[in-house]
């Protein structure tokens, strides 16, 4: 009897101290003496879809972080975590949550979790969200207009678009991201026509998306393939001195106009009727483009042109204009009345010679000589300019003090100086 006594009260003692055992969402827990398990608030939350914010999708999807497995996650657009707009049981350390449908608007969204025994805490504001509305509706298709076929030689095709909304504007891009525009239309019932802007020669695919008061929709797949296979190049119609306007001259390196090329072919300057000792090249973004000639030897010259593209290169013109080159241009001292300030006559200041080949010109935008303080009582009243060219070059002068930056708009500078003239003959 006194043996069944103590394995009985052994019996007691070890059912009193083990834990107790509680399942949760498929998990099993120990829970010495009972106590309950406390739910744990999610720490971070990120947008899903869409990816950024403002956004169209009404119903959109959020991941929370910092959660734990088996506990009910909780979505609330109110500090107070009761109106509540999602929920998912976590099945690991983050959860996806996708909200009931929103209207218009922006949101404050807080999160809180739920076990068996009890809810977390509200957290703050872990993400806001803005719904948009309705987003604009992306072409569902492409046709060629203009030409009526691909490949072709016009670099502008028509096309239009189907599976729009009316009033929307529809975009036409060559890229996938939409980011390279190349023409846009209002949509009129649900199409719209657009003529793209001129296209480089190759393969290009066409891409779409719509824009309305709200915002700008989703990039379409490729919904339209063109090639365009680009024209011959244009051979200059005339050549033109541009810098300097006559001959003969001091230049070296004078700059040419050509008239009468193509908008991206590149033209070439020639001094042999056989196109093959080239002087220059420029790129047209025009039907006409400045090219400056590399530096020359003394002597005369006929200029020849002719344009390539990726087609190919144009016939090689007759001579269209000719200059001369006869050396280095003469020394000629430009000199002027000192300026007696004393800011004018230190370290810092001097004095800055503006010149043209223009009368009555506009020192902002014209070419100019610094000619600053040097030492001595006085910054020097003259400088050599061994640049000029046949004919007038216009001069101004204006001085300028130590306590600013030549040119700036301080007020610590002269007005420039009447204008004066040199001629080379």
């Amino acid at each position: 009897m006194k043996n069944n006594f103590l394995l009985l009260t052994s019996l007691l003692i070890l059912s009193a101290c083990k834990p107790e055992t509680t399942k949760l969402g498929g998990f099993t827990f120990n829970t010495p003496g009972g106590s309950p398990i406390k739910a744990t608030t999610g720490t971070s939350m990120i947008l899903v879809n869409p990816a950024s914010s403002p956004g169209f999708v009404s119903t959109p999807t959020v991941q929370v972080s910092g959660v734990v497995s088996g506990e009910t996650v909780q979505i609330y657009r109110d500090s107070s975590c009761s109106a509540i707009v999602g929920s998912r049981v976590a099945s690991a350390a983050t959860v996806s949550v996708t909200l009931s449908t929103l209207s218009v608007g922006t949101y404050s969204l807080y999160t809180r979790s739920t076990n068996q025994f009890e809810s977390s805490t509200c957290s703050g504001p872990l993400l806001t969200y803005q719904y948009l509305g309705v987003a604009p509706k992306t072409a569902t298709g492409m046709t060629l207009l203009s030409p009526a076929s691909s490949p072709s030689t016009d670099s502008t095709p028509t096309i239009q678009l189907t599976g729009l909304l009316s009033g929307e504007t529809a975009n036409i891009y060559i890229d996938s991201a939409c980011t390279l525009s190349y023409g846009s239309a209002v949509a009129v019932g649900t199409s719209a026509t657009i003529t793209t802007n001129p296209l480089a020669p190759g393969t290009h695919m066409f891409y779409s998306n719509s824009t309305n008061s709200l915002g700008t929709g989703s990039c379409s797949s490729a919904l339209l393939m063109y090639e365009y296979t680009g024209v011959m190049p244009n051979t200059a119609s005339m050549l033109s001195l541009y810098a300097p306007t006559i001959t003969p001259n001091y230049s070296a390196t004078p700059v040419i106009l050509a008239n009468g090329v193509a908008n991206g072919d590149t033209v070439y300057l020639y001094t042999d009727s056989g196109c093959s000792s080239v002087v220059g090249s420029a790129y047209a973004t025009s039907t006409s483009v400045q090219i400056t000639v590399s530096a020359l030897a003394v002597g005369t010259y006929g200029f020849y042109t002719n344009s390539a593209n990726i087609i190919g290169t144009s016939a090689c013109s007759s001579a269209l204009v000719y200059y001369s080159y006869v050396g280095p241009a003469p020394s000629v001292e430009i000199s002027w009345s000192a300026n007696h300030e004393k800011a004018v006559n230190q370290a810092g200041g001097g004095y800055r010679v503006y010149y043209s080949r223009t009368s009555s010109f506009d020192v902002s935008t014209a070419t100019y000589v610094d000619v600053p303080y040097a030492g001595g009582p006085l910054s020097p009243t003259s400088t050599v300019m061994t640049n000029l060219l046949k004919g007038s070059t216009f001069f101004k002068v204006v001085a300028y003090s130590s306590l600013n930056a030549p040119g700036s708009s301080s007020g610590s500078q002269s007005l420039p100086s009447v204008e004066f003239s040199v001629n080379l003959p």
